[in-house]
């Protein structure tokens, strides 16, 4: 690939990213490789924004994506992992490999991709800045910080990076 076709993607991950939406980085390059995540980290260099990156393999799961349970001085405490640190920093978030997630993990990832939410282990609950904003118009910030609601930053922005997958050949009409 030459330079030339590398900015031009560049560019329209650029343009994805002004709309401060979702971007499925699929399409643009149908070859496996790191040449996606290249284009994604230029992209948040080019924007100076900071990164949190997840490679997403056969054998990730919720807690890999929401927090991890550790022990500190005998005590169980929760670790926040790379996605919710980048919706509550209003960071960028690459998720790389989004065709080899399983089917228990994509019901997460929608949900925060989408609505802007998740249910943390913690006891904490993410929720829209838009949703958030909305609630505090009848509730206070204490309150809402008591039943564990925190909003994700308004800057927050997924990078998905996947292959496209295959159609799967039809096996013939139905016929009534």
């Amino acid at each position: 690939m030459d330079a030339e076709e590398i900015q031009l993607k560049t560019r329209h991950v650029l343009a994805g990213g002004s709309t401060r939406s979702c971007l499925f980085n699929a399409n643009p390059l149908r070859a496996p490789g790191p040449l996606k995540r290249w284009i994604a980290l230029r992209f948040c260099q080019l924007v100076k924004r900071e990164v949190e990156y997840i490679a997403l393999t056969r054998d990730t799961t919720e807690s890999d994506l929401k927090q991890r349970r550790e022990i500190l001085d005998g005590s169980v405490i929760f670790k926040d992992q790379a996605a919710v640190r980048a919706a509550l920093e209003g960071k960028v978030l690459i998720i790389d490999g989004m065709e080899k997630c399983e089917r228990n993990v994509l019901p997460v990832l929608n949900n925060l991709l989408e609505n802007r939410e998740m249910h943390l282990e913690d006891g904490r609950f993410l929720v829209s800045p838009k949703r958030y904003a909305h609630l505090l118009k009848d509730h206070t910030k204490e309150k809402l910080n008591e039943l564990g609601l925190v909003a994700v930053h308004e800057d927050f922005l997924v990078i998905a990076i996947g292959l496209p997958v295959r159609k799967q050949p039809r096996f013939g009409k139905l016929t009534s």
